[in-house]
């Protein structure tokens, strides 16, 4: 995601890995280094309560809106990578009208796009913090309260797919959040993904499909499917069953975006 324009004054990054939320919170917001914030985009690792992180954003940034996620493992940051354990912010400094927020502790999207309808009614992109198995609701409540708004964002994560996730904002945090934040029509905004992968030539489709799970690939059940392709990595999930994300992590099975998101090459 880029952001620019004359109506941001300033904007910094920062990340610690300092075990202490108060501690790894200053650090943080030292290293972001911008003196007045109008709107911080916040981040952290389930090795620390985001309820704590919460709190010592919002208690270091008064009357600062915050957007915040949990993360799986660790903070990126450009220029310096992976802080496994961190904690991290992008803190904007941009003129009023720029930015507005709507949150919702339930996820409720259609409450939350009403606290941000409230304070900013025509953004001209939404970006959402859900928490995992909420997101196609919650778009579809979007672009009904915002039609033909393109939104960006992600999911809220943990390490293991426990549900330790949150999303959080100045107000605390919440298993089941919903974060958005409006993009006000002044501001230049570009948004893109680049993942850390390179296709292979192993290619499928999934044939049998309950929500969100896969039973068969190719006509293969799943497991066996994926098992062929990952091999040892996943012996142990396969024969005693358990959660693949982390022997995966490395070698994800997914469907690389090309070009635009209608346009879809299955691997």
């Amino acid at each position: 995601m880029g952001l620019s324009s004359s109506k941001i004054i300033a904007a910094g990054t920062g990340v610690s890995d300092d075990k202490k939320a108060a501690t790894a919170v200053a650090a943080a917001l030292k290293a972001a280094d911008v003196a007045k914030p109008t709107m911080a985009f916040c981040a952290c690792t389930v090795a620390h309560k985001p309820a704590d992180v919460a709190k010592e954003f919002a208690k270091a940034l008064p009357g600062v809106p915050i957007h915040g996620i949990t993360s799986s493992g660790a903070i990126l940051q450009p220029g310096v990578g992976a802080t496994p354990a961190g904690v991290g912010c992008l803190l904007i400094d941009a003129a009023e009208g720029s930015f507005a927020t709507g949150y919702d502790t339930d996820g409720s999207a259609a409450k939350a796009a009403a606290a941000l309808k409230a304070k900013m009614g025509s953004p001209q992109a939404i970006i959402m913090g859900g928490t995992p198995g909420s997101e196609e609701g919650a778009l579809l409540e979007i672009a009904a309260a915002f039609p033909g708004v393109p939104v960006y964002g992600g999911t809220a994560a943990d390490n293991d797919v426990s549900g330790k996730w949150a999303v959080f904002n100045e107000s605390g945090a919440s298993g089941k959040g919903l974060s958005l934040v409006g993009v006000g029509a002044d501001v230049k905004f570009l948004g893109s993904m680049k993942g850390p992968y390179k296709p292979t030539a192993k290619k499928a489709v999934a044939t049998g499909c309950e929500g969100r799970k896969v039973a068969t690939i190719g006509g293969v059940p799943a497991g066996d499917w994926v098992y062929e392709w990952i091999g040892d990595a996943v012996k142990t999930e396969y024969e005693k069953g358990g959660m693949i994300l982390g022997p995966t992590s490395q070698k994800p099975i997914g469907i690389r975006q090309i070009g635009r998101a209608s346009c879809r090459e299955r691997v």
